[in-house]
């Protein structure tokens, strides 16, 4: 019975708020910080569907903040607390469905209850010695700790699973396996022309201080830019061959006037001399 007089007053407070910008904006803040039941009710009966679902998915952020550690170190959920920030989440999801106009945020609600789900399972599968903590972490970061950790099939999943972008997920594995040197992996993925181009496979090689490794994805690129991929790997000579071998006089000399020592500029001046014989 006390439920159900609080109902019939709150329905009759609600309706005497309508349209009292000030007195809504006050019951707001009171409900979050002291009753939050109350501002759930209000925008139920309100019809405030956006409102009532932006709150639960602040909720489910505010589970997420309570596991942080000393020094903003983000801890593991416990088995409360994850059940907690998914309910939040579908609670979010229900609610935004109930919209025609909020049909992207139900997805993405779902599409969020999902990599939860993904990476508890994986969390449980790596074991408690494992003390990363996988759960909540973004899509791109799940990604590559499947990769640093040496799993894969895992990554592939959420590939297949998230329909991840060809152009995104290339950079994705590019950057994972540059992290854990893993060339000979990079070398078989790179086998089929990726999609973004062996010129930036070059380049994040490069600037990763990967110059060696990036030699052969530079021999790959696209001509008109070799020679002056070579000088950022540092290798002014292979540019200068680059050059020589298109008989591009004008980009020699402009090496030429860039070189970093006389020896390199006198190798490259050799080249632009055999070049006036052809």
């Amino acid at each position: 019975m006390l439920a159900l007089r609080r109902q019939h007053s709150l329905g009759t407070f609600f309706r005497f708020l309508d349209g009292q910008h000030e007195a809504i904006a006050i019951l707001t803040n009171y409900g979050k910080k002291y009753d939050k039941d109350v501002i759930k009710d209000f925008w139920f009966q309100d019809d405030r569907r956006t409102e009532s679902a932006c709150f639960e998915l602040d909720e489910a952020a505010l589970v997420s903040a309570s596991a942080q550690g000393e020094e903003g170190r983000t801890e593991m959920l416990t088995a409360e607390q994850f059940s907690a920030k998914m309910d939040h989440i579908r609670a979010a999801s229900k609610t935004f469905g109930e919209d025609r106009d909020r049909s992207f945020e139900a997805k993405t609600c779902e599409d969020q209850l999902n990599l939860l789900a993904f990476q508890q399972t994986l969390q449980s599968e790596a074991g408690p010695s494992f003390m990363v903590p996988l759960v909540g972490l973004s899509l791109n970061e799940t990604v590559r700790q499947c990769f640093v950790n040496n799993w894969p099939k895992k990554a592939d999943k959420l590939h297949a699973a998230f329909k991840i972008p060809d152009r995104r997920w290339t950079y994705l594995k590019l950057k994972a396996l540059t992290e854990i040197r893993d060339w000979e992996q990079l070398e078989v993925f790179a086998k089929k022309r990726p999609s973004i181009g062996y010129e930036a496979f070059a380049e994040h090689l490069i600037s990763t201080g990967n110059s060696r490794q990036s030699l052969s994805y530079i021999q790959r690129s696209d001509g008109r830019n070799r020679s002056e991929l070579y000088v950022k790997a540092g290798e002014w000579i292979k540019a200068g061959e680059e050059c020589r071998g298109r008989g591009d006089r004008g980009k020699l000399n402009e090496l030429i006037s860039r070189a970093p020592n006389q020896i390199i500029a006198s190798q490259l001046n050799a080249f632009l001399e055999e070049t006036r014989a052809f």
